[in-house]
């Protein structure tokens, strides 16, 4: 700037400013993006008030490896009962027969797990690991974005009779044929109470 100094830089898209700053280097951080392309100006505002934009940038944000969500703390997963929304110990086998099967669904909560408009479930497995690495195959019955969160996604899969007995299990899926990370959770004893 010739004649001033540079008070304020305004970045936009599509007309909306989604970032300021007022000192050098001029940078802000754009959290919580989707996979998906961006297009970013930057408008220079100087102490007389001129103004001049940048040429626009386009840059595109890949999706990133599946991630379910668990508690801060641990790997416990952050996971409910699809029909009760009751946290974990899970029974297999469900308590409340809403189903015909009479099975538990899981829902799992994670964010990198969007399905593209032409794929439908057969994108995305899920897998229960025991303590002695036997890996348990998961149906997955449905997956859906979460309300108010466009980041999050509920994945919803029906627990599998092989998992009666074991005290608790990594949980993983799989989309597209990449791994999410394993959260924990734990199954409950059929004899228990």
């Amino acid at each position: 700037d010739g004649d001033g100094e540079i008070s304020k830089i305004e970045f936009s898209t599509g007309g909306k400013t989604i970032g300021e700053a007022s000192a050098y280097p001029y940078t802000f951080t754009w959290r919580n993006l989707m996979a998906d392309s961006y297009t970013v100006e930057a408008t220079a505002t100087d102490n007389n008030g001129a103004k001049t934009t940048s040429r626009s940038v386009t840059f595109l944000v890949s999706p990133g490896r599946p991630q379910l969500v668990a508690e801060a703390s641990s790997s416990r997963g952050i996971a409910l009962e699809s029909v009760t929304l009751m946290s974990d110990p899970f029974p297999v086998i469900s308590e409340h027969f809403l189903s015909s099967d009479q099975r538990t669904r899981v829902t799992l909560f994670g964010h990198n797990l969007e399905l593209k408009a032409e794929e439908n479930l057969s994108a995305i497995t899920a897998q229960a690991e025991d303590a002695q690495h036997r890996i348990y195959s998961l149906p997955v019955e449905a997956i859906a974005q979460v309300p108010d969160f466009p980041w999050l996604v509920q994945v919803t899969l029906k627990l599998s009779d092989e998992l009666q007995g074991i005290p608790e299990v990594w949980m993983s899926v799989s989309l597209r044929g990449v791994s999410s990370n394993k959260v924990l959770i734990k199954i409950k004893d059929a004899q228990a109470p």
